[in-house]
């Protein structure tokens, strides 16, 4: 149904409805469509009363401070905010521990250019690292670049060392070999 089609007691339903949507976050952009047309449609029939008003009596009207349509929209409308702002900080909390979690991921590769074990066994340590990486969701977008740099780094330190012990290796095979 197109949102401008709707009255007012359906846009406050619909507001109600966008608060109990599992993702919430998603929906604020049509909450802020609802929103902008209850509060036009708000208006207009305000503006009917007041010609009403000055018709009848031939004086100023007095205000009433809030319509009764509208106490009941801005409740939904702050169930909503308050629904909005549970889930942004449940996401945030999310992206912090994420954050933690790739960071140890960084401090366990470079771990593995320190280990003095079996190349077969570091590559196979490295690429449970790697998966476990890319199984981690979003991060705090201000860190999001930094980390990313300081991964790529570690990793490329892991194939140089990696390459620098086969390197060795084989030099070690030559040397055996003779």
């Amino acid at each position: 149904i197109e949102i401008s089609e709707m009255s007012m007691e359906d846009l406050i339903l619909e507001m109600n409805h966008f608060s109990e949507n599992g993702n919430i976050l998603s929906q604020s952009k049509k909450a802020e469509d609802v929103r902008s047309l209850f509060y036009q449609k708000l208006k207009q029939i305000q503006k009917e009363e007041v010609v009403e008003d000055i018709t009848e009596t031939e004086e100023k009207p007095k205000k009433s401070p809030l319509h009764p349509t509208e106490v009941s929209f801005r409740k939904a409308y702050n169930k909503f905010k308050r629904e909005k702002a549970k889930h942004r900080k449940v996401k945030q909390a999310q992206e912090q521990t994420n954050l933690e979690e790739k960071r140890q991921i960084i401090e366990e590769i470079d771990n593995l250019t320190k280990q003095e074990e079996s190349v077969k066994k570091t590559f196979e340590q490295f690429r449970v690292l790697q998966d476990k990486w890319k199984s981690i969701g979003y991060v705090p977008i201000t860190e999001n670049n930094n980390l990313w740099q300081n991964y790529h780094h570690h990793v490329e330190l892991f194939y140089d060392y990696i390459k620098l012990n086969r390197d060795l290796r084989d030099l070690d095979f030559k040397r055996n070999l003779e």
